[in-house]
């Protein structure tokens, strides 16, 4: 049997550098674009008090000023410019026109200003942090980090250019030096809660959730309704293992905020992975009403209903989230493992197709295409879907298990087989059906030893399964091990009463000699 393969929800740092600039936030959190803007001139009458002073250009610059500040930024430009024609040495004037085409957009006549300004005072803190501000917002982040780390090194006490390394090295997924500057304001105990969210959740994407925890918890203290905090808190915890607690940590921020979808579809995933079914689907659940265009939800829900048996359940909310979808392939897949499932073979087909349609390099429809044509009956076609299914990915353990197994059972190519499963065992070596199929495929290749070894573990891994118990019986029964062979056919057949050839080889045991027996068995194979 072949779970389908889920991508559970993965860990993103929510830092967003141009928020520094243009988000109206308190002063303390981040320095806004007024603030750079009102930072990144020089006080017009001290620039111009001075014997060398021009009237005509200092006219002009007040016109300019007037003109910005009622935002008619083109007449303010105009006069700038005339102002600069009159002066042009002023770093005042060129600071102006820069931060006006700035306001403007023209981001291109913005930085050759302030380059010009940086020219003649290569030291002028302000003018670098506009700069930077302008290639930020530009998208070309690495002449910005050139920025602020040469004003790291004129100033190396500037928060508000450390800040903005910090966050840049974020977006470049530089992490270490993220966490160097980050940690470099931690130190300086700097209170904005999100510098410690983000050493939190940096440390978190390198495995060090040790250092992660204090950090999140630091951010919590400065706000203690911190709900990102608290998310991240639960994340670490999960990942370390440590349930309980990151279910608390997932509690607590629907406490702090109860319409956060995020927490409920966490919580239901963790549910599911308990099995505790009922639960995880009362948050997904809420998540739908929450958000009801959350597709994820409807997943989930139709997923459980699957594991359930529950495919009348599965179906109806597969097609209530259809209309949500754009993209198809996936409800497709789960509608054709549902009807397969209520051996609705022909709508089953036909789903599984339609997935291809939109996905031809699908491994697990090709997957799942096969159990559908040999639960049929079809075991060459089912055979050729396996074998698409890893050329596409040759990797796929459930495909190689379960091609090796019918390899076996129909005494074919029994080394091919052995080494498929043996490649599934490489995956995931403690799944108990894969061990099986290793055993069933030496035992009909006639390596017994190496069978009951196998098979030996597969019921020491998968104990509920008649399968498994069937097939140790009979390598019992070869070896001569009647007794055994007995005890396992039994146990076979309390796990499935239904069995009609595990009685008969009981029977046959009761009735009949050890060479009745070990025809019949040779017959059923």
């Amino acid at each position: 049997m072949s779970p389908v393969k889920r991508v559970y929800f993965q860990c993103i740092v929510p830092v967003v550098i141009l928020a520094f600039f243009f988000n109206g936030c308190a002063a303390k959190k981040v320095y806004s674009k007024e603030t750079v803007l009102k930072t990144a001139y020089h006080s017009p009458v001290e620039k111009f008090k001075r014997r060398d002073f021009i009237s005509k250009a200092y006219a002009h610059y007040l016109r300019g000023l007037l003109y910005e500040r009622q935002n008619k930024l083109e007449l303010a430009i105009q006069e700038y410019l005339r102002a600069s024609r009159y002066d042009k040495q002023s770093s005042a004037i060129a600071v102006k026109l820069g931060t006006a085409y700035f306001k403007k957009g023209d981001f291109k006549q913005s930085v050759a200003q302030l380059k010009k300004v940086l020219r003649g005072d290569p030291e002028d803190i302000s003018v670098r942090l506009l700069l930077g501000v302008i290639y930020a917002t530009l998208g070309n982040l690495q002449e910005a980090v050139l920025v602020y780390e040469e004003i790291a090194k004129l100033d190396p006490a500037n928060k508000q250019a450390l800040l903005s390394l910090a966050d840049l090295y974020v977006l470049q997924r530089r992490i270490e030096k993220a966490i160097i500057v980050y940690e470099q304001l931690a130190q300086k105990q700097i209170s904005l809660p999100y510098v410690y969210f983000n050493l939190g959740m940096l440390y978190s994407q390198i495995g060090k959730y040790d250092d992660a925890i204090p950090h999140l918890e630091q951010a919590i203290k400065f706000t203690p309704d911190y709900l990102e905090a608290y998310l991240g808190l639960a994340l670490v915890y999960e990942l370390k293992n440590e349930t309980a607690k990151s279910q608390q940590f997932y509690e607590k921020a629907i406490n702090i905020q109860p319409e956060s979808p995020l927490a409920y579809f966490r919580l239901g995933q963790m549910y599911v992975e308990q099995e505790l079914y009922d639960k995880a689907l009362a948050m997904f659940q809420k998540v739908r009403v929450i958000n009801p265009r959350v597709v994820d939800a409807y997943f989930e829900m139709a997923h459980i209903y699957l594991k359930t048996n529950k495919t009348d359940q599965a179906m109806e909310v597969l097609l209530e989230a259809e209309p949500l979808l754009k993209e198809k392939s996936r409800l497709f897949l789960l509608l054709g493992l549902a009807n397969s499932i209520k051996e609705n073979f022909i709508d089953a087909e036909d789903y599984y197709k339609k997935t291809l349609a939109l996905n031809p390099n699908d491994d697990l429809v090709y997957f799942y295409l096969g159990a559908l044509y040999e639960k049929q009956g079809n075991r060459e076609l089912a055979k050729k879907q396996f074998e698409r299914s890893l050329e596409i990915n040759p990797n796929n353990p459930d495909a190689c298990n379960y091609l090796g197994y019918m390899f076996a059972e129909d005494g074919q190519h029994l080394d091919k087989a052995i080494m498929l499963i043996k490649r599934a065992l490489q995956i995931e070596p403690d799944n108990g059906a894969y061990v099986d199929s290793l055993g069933w495929a030496y035992y009909k290749k006639g390596v017994l030893d190496d069978a009951l070894i196998y098979l030996e573990r597969a019921v020491e891994l998968l104990d509920s399964d008649p399968i498994i118990h069937d097939h140790l019986g009979d390598v019992y029964f070869e070896k001569g091990f009647t007794p055994k062979a007995r005890q396992q056919w039994e146990r076979s057949l309390e796990l499935d009463p239904e069995q009609e050839k595990v009685k008969e080889k009981l029977r046959k045991l009761d009735e009949k000699s050890t060479q009745d027996i070990t025809l019949n068995i040779k017959e059923e194979q």
